[in-house]
């Protein structure tokens, strides 16, 4: 597991990540310490590849949360949010999660929204895809090396979708609109400030988040 902070806007507080190797199997029985009673029902429920992710995905969520809260796992109250992202039912900070088939990524905010994204590179150069989520990008793209340029892709996607997980809008907020510019590290959508970051490559991870409004971070 590695823990870091991001510096996502001058004058607010770092944004907290946690990333992790997603379990290959079944989640340990010990891992489900942490959960409450309906998520541990829901887990229950679940075919077993969705399970590993849902609580592995909500046990670091709430680690996360308690350490940067200062309060203890059980405490974090969680609820789903209508576009099918997390928050904290009492508030505090914002808060996301993302998982893929190889890693599970977490992140919470004091001060505003706050998303997060995993991307797994495709096996092989998708140009359907480049010019979907790349646009006008899409032909630099497709001059990198094959590894270079999944790799591309799935950091364009995961700087996307973490923007619209900061928004709340999810998948309705339409992110292969968002432009990405290949290589760029940070950037803005709107209010909206995104950082790319290389601690997995080639898997691809971004945080995104939208400062608390009359807050400190604007």
């Amino acid at each position: 597991m590695t823990s870091f902070e991001v510096a996502l806007v001058p004058g607010a507080r770092p944004v907290a990540l946690t990333v992790e190797t997603a379990f290959p199997g079944e989640p340990p029985a010990s891992l489900l310490a942490p959960l409450s009673a309906p998520e541990r029902s829901a887990a229950r429920d679940m075919p077993r590849w969705r399970r590993a992710q849902f609580v592995q995905g909500r046990v670091l969520l709430r680690l996360l949360v308690a350490d940067v809260l200062r309060v203890r796992p059980a405490e974090v109250a969680l609820e789903v949010v209508p576009a099918g992202g997390l928050r904290l039912r009492e508030g505090g900070a914002g808060v996301s999660v993302s998982h893929t088939g190889g890693h599970v990524a977490a992140a919470a905010w004091p001060d505003g929204s706050v998303g997060v994204d995993v991307q797994d590179p495709p096996a092989f150069p998708d140009r359907r895809l480049e010019r979907r989520c790349c646009g006008v990008h899409a032909v630099a793209l497709g001059r990198l090396p094959d590894r270079e340029r999944t790799a591309a892709l799935a950091r364009t996607w995961s700087v996307q979708e973490a923007c619209v997980k900061a928004t709340g809008a999810g998948l309705r907020g339409a992110p292969w609109r968002i432009p990405v510019p290949p290589g760029q590290s940070s950037g803005c959508w709107g209010e909206v400030r995104w950082v790319a970051l290389d601690r997995v490559w080639p898997t691809g991870l971004a945080v995104a988040g939208l400062p608390r409004p009359g807050g400190q971070a604007r």
